[in-house]
């Protein structure tokens, strides 16, 4: 499913199934309209529907009975400046699409847009301070943040500036934070890839492991035998607990890390460090 997503969702997939659409020319009410621009959509032959099908659709998917049949998103729009009503490549554009009449709604996993939770907790006014990432994928561990920073840059919500060095790239640390002094409103990001570094020689943060206890740090995450797989849904107990230790090792190793961070989101809420005529 992962392969097929990156095959049909480059550029040159998505233009070639588009619907062709045209805009009217505005009418003399358009002022005071509270929908967009009267506009068209010409779907196509059957073939070329299920040739869309084909490509765009994903072989694996939740149908559910659809909670937005029967209300009208499409209304009001000129007034909400958060939707894209001048991309004609935009679904915001046509906005009748997003409330189909069908009585299911086939719901396809966020992850493949973006592989965190960020962006739910970024909405204006709710002046987030610090992000916890724990980011427990196999591959790109970085991935999903830099998702998030191109989407919050989009938006124009405040993010911070997310750029780990090859270094790191190939092989990340227990802990990473990111922040941007620039920007004060942008939180401050504290992300946590799954990694087996120092937990292979220790058993405690500073404590090192005696010959006979080497062999609980062999963590296997990565390997073709990896118990943690992706496709494996079910563990055995002794990769369970080995798994749970090496997570809470990797917290209680960053404690200097996250007390930075905490001093750092303090010393930013502090009366002194804000704005005159800023309230909290």
């Amino acid at each position: 499913m992962d392969i097929w997503y990156d095959v049909t969702s480059g550029k040159d997939w998505k233009n070639a199934i588009v619907d062709v659409q045209n805009s009217e020319e505005s009418s003399a009410l358009a002022g005071t309209s509270s929908y967009v621009e009267a506009s068209w959509l010409q779907p196509g032959t059957a073939l070329a529907q299920a040739f869309k099908g084909f490509l765009s659709g994903r072989p694996f998917h939740q149908c559910s009975a659809n909670f937005l049949r029967g209300l009208q998103l499409h209304r009001d729009y000129r007034n909400q400046k958060d939707f894209s009503t001048w991309a004609d490549c935009h679904l915001d554009n046509t906005p009748n699409q997003l409330t189909p009449q069908d009585t299911q709604l086939c719901l396809v996993d966020a992850a493949y847009f973006i592989n965190n939770s960020c962006p739910s907790m970024l909405r204006p006014g709710r002046q987030v301070d610090l992000i916890l990432s724990f980011n427990y994928s196999q591959f790109s561990p970085f991935e999903g943040l830099q998702q998030s920073e191109t989407y919050c840059r989009a938006q124009g919500l405040p993010f911070p500036h997310v750029e780990p060095s090859p270094e790191d790239q190939r092989q990340p640390q227990e802990c990473h934070l990111f922040s941007d002094p620039t920007c004060p409103e942008a939180p401050v990001l504290l992300h946590f890839p799954l990694v087996n570094g120092s937990f292979r020689d220790h058993s405690a943060p500073g404590v090192r492991r005696s010959p006979d206890e080497l062999k609980a740090g062999l963590v296997d995450l990565t390997g073709e035998d990896s118990p943690y797989i992706l496709y494996n849904m079910t563990y055995k107990e002794e990769d369970f607990d080995r798994l749970l230790q090496l997570t809470d090792y990797n917290i209680r190793n960053s404690q200097d890390t996250i007390l930075q961070a905490l001093k750092t989101v303090l010393k930013r809420r502090a009366p002194e460090a804000k704005p005159s005529g800023m309230q909290t």
